[in-house]
């Protein structure tokens, strides 16, 4: 990988042919670090800007392709829905997604980005979201970060952060908020989902709120902009991290350590079909 796309205090392990060639985004650099002092400015001022995670799964349900997670069934979609018949749920999402004020892209998916997202632009690479978890600068800059993701992973890292030999690895005592959403169907539960967590959101002390909410980013990030008053910053497999439940081959997370309580139950309740098939003991480090 060439020395332009790496970040410091982490490790990407399978890098994309993508970042052998720094002409494919040669401003990575300099980019990152206005992309930190811009949250740590919009914390600071109260702004509360959204940050839309851009990923193939997002590509594939707004280009009506029942592929991964956006099939109906699996994870985000319930199984009745057919995006292709329901126009008024497509025209939801779709809409929703147009209306968010930064935009976080994988390099590799610019192009995926520019098909189907009209005429919004990249603001950052998505790299930067994994890379602010990864190095733990987001732990290091905020004294009050608000989570907000599935309710089984949200209950798991409230129990890591029990433990004292997690509190220093992330470098926190804790986290000021967990918000919690449905794992399986939410964005076909995004109304019910906004009604029950607005009121969180304006509640919360967090100085930045991280998310790992899927694909009901489409219809929900926008509306929840009105609720904070800090940036939302959609972090994807970032929060999977913070659970130990994250796959070192994702991009920058090659030196994670996924923490583990042993014998808790919590784990056996978490449906991801992509964490159950890449964990493995290797790289999980248990907690007495």
């Amino acid at each position: 990988m060439d020395k332009t796309f790496k970040i410091e205090e982490s490790l990407y392990l399978t890098p994309h042919e993508t970042y052998f060639n720094k002409d494919n985004y040669p401003n990575f650099q300099s980019q990152f670090i206005e992309f930190k002092s811009k949250l740590v400015k919009e914390s600071k001022n109260s702004i509360n800007s959204t940050y839309y995670k851009f990923g193939d799964g997002d590509y594939y349900i707004l280009s009506k392709q029942s592929v991964g997670t956006s099939k109906p069934g699996l994870r985000d979609i319930k199984k009745s829905v057919d995006l292709n018949k329901d126009d008024s749920f497509y025209k939801e999402i779709k809409d929703g997604s147009q209306q968010c004020d930064n935009y976080l892209c994988e390099i590799k998916f610019f192009n995926l980005f520019e098909e189907v997202m009209g005429d919004k632009k990249v603001t950052y690479p998505a790299e930067f979201a994994y890379g602010i978890i990864s190095s733990k600068w987001v732990f290091k800059n905020f004294k009050k970060i608000g989570l907000i993701g599935s309710n089984e992973k949200l209950k798991i890292i409230n129990e890591l952060m029990k433990y004292e030999e997690y509190q220093n690895y992330l470098g926190i005592s804790g986290f000021s908020s967990y918000i919690g959403i449905p794992q399986v169907y939410a964005l076909s539960k995004s109304k019910s989902i906004y009604r029950k967590i607005k009121k969180k959101i304006e509640n919360s002390d967090a100085e930045i709120f991280l998310l790992g909410i899927g694909h009901v980013q489409n219809t929900l990030l926008y509306k929840l902009k009105k609720h904070s008053k800090v940036p939302m910053v959609c972090v994807g497999c970032g929060i999977d991290a913070i659970a130990g439940l994250v796959d070192i081959r994702r991009p920058y997370f090659g030196n994670w350590k996924n923490f583990h309580i042993k014998n808790l139950s919590l784990y056996e309740k978490v449906l991801d079909p992509m964490m159950k098939t890449t964990m493995n003991e290797d790289v999980i480090r248990y907690l007495n």
